[in-house]
């Protein structure tokens, strides 16, 4: 979906009751040093500039709030997105979205999963259903996302988290295993919309 046509989509009046969820992926970063997480790993210039880009296209749309992973990459997109849109808007980080996320429950013992296995292989693992080390099922931690949205009370919401926790929620909300046709590049990913604490449309941002 083209910034025209998210701005088109979100620009849509809002009856009571409704709200709208735009969960994206930070803005592109630099590589990951072998052997490492990557959770120092900070934005290029380029992802610094088109998540000004982003934030300038929805200057028009009322973002109530920004939830961040608490990772520096997140937060930093977030800072970029608010000086590209022009207006004051909270920004708070939260676990819920990264670090760890909602399905990770014991980052010490996931991490050497991460380290030892590739990031599209752990995200089928869990969708499988497959018992990983430190992490929970795709059923308990997209029902945690789900719990903590229901208590969101801001109209417009953006999200800025991970590339897998994007794909899991994906697969989890589109009831669909093929977790890899979600992994989103750098400032894409889903919307989710709402009536009343039902989810009324699901788009993929692609």
């Amino acid at each position: 979906m083209s910034s025209a046509l998210l701005q088109k989509q979100l620009s849509t009046s809002l009856s009571k009751g409704e709200k709208r969820i735009l969960l994206i992926r930070h803005a592109e970063r630099h590589p990951f040093e072998k052997g490492s997480l990557g959770l120092e790993v900070g934005l290029t210039s380029q992802g610094k500039k088109s998540a000004e880009q982003l934030g300038h296209s929805l200057k028009d749309i009322t973002v109530n709030k920004i939830l961040t992973s608490p990772v520096e990459r997140c937060i930093h997109t977030s800072e970029c997105f608010v000086k590209g849109y022009g207006k004051s808007c909270a920004i708070e980080p939260s676990s819920l979205i990264g670090s760890p996320g909602p399905f990770i429950f014991d980052p010490d013992a996931a991490g050497p999963v991460f380290l030892s296995t590739h990031l599209i292989e752990v995200a089928q693992s869990i969708v499988k259903g497959v018992s990983l080390p430190g992490m929970r099922t795709l059923s308990e931690g997209g029902q945690i996302f789900l719990d903590h949205v229901s208590t969101l009370d801001s109209k417009i919401t953006l999200m800025i988290s991970h590339d897998i926790i994007i794909a899991l929620l994906s697969a989890f909300l589109l009831q669909d295993v093929h977790v890899e046709n979600y992994m989103p590049d750098f400032l894409k990913g889903l919307l989710i919309e709402y009536t009343g604490n039902k989810i009324s449309r699901l788009t993929q941002l692609t």
